[in-house]
């Protein structure tokens, strides 16, 4: 046995297609999406890569530099100075990333 629609459910579903009928013609009146702007996006991904590998290349080398620098008496205690110098490297971009978002907001050069 079949299920019974009944006319109020019908009719939605008349109403849902008739309302899609008039989404599809005012997206085909549209403009044409505008390309990818490919340029830009490889920028930002070089930035980020160049990010990511500043943050992450200091840890291979804080360790022995606190040592050298005398901010650690051996290399086994260098641990806690290099992982603090990790911390405030990513901490100190903090407040300029915001200076930098206002710069970008009120001098749009890209």
């Amino acid at each position: 046995m079949g299920a019974v629609r009944s006319a109020p459910a019908e009719a939605g579903v008349n109403n849902f297609f008739a309302r899609l009928d008039d989404f599809r013609a005012q997206r085909a009146a549209m403009d044409p999406p505008a390309p990818l702007p490919r340029k830009r996006i490889a920028v930002l991904a070089a930035a980020h890569m160049a990010h990511a590998y500043s943050i992450s290349s200091i840890f291979a080398y804080a360790g022995i530099m606190c040592v050298e620098l005398g901010w650690a008496d051996d290399e086994d205690s260098a641990g806690y100075i290099a992982g603090f110098l990790g911390s405030v490297l990513t901490f100190g971009r903090l407040p300029t990333a915001s200076l930098w978002g206002q710069v970008r907001v009120h001098a749009p050069f890209v």
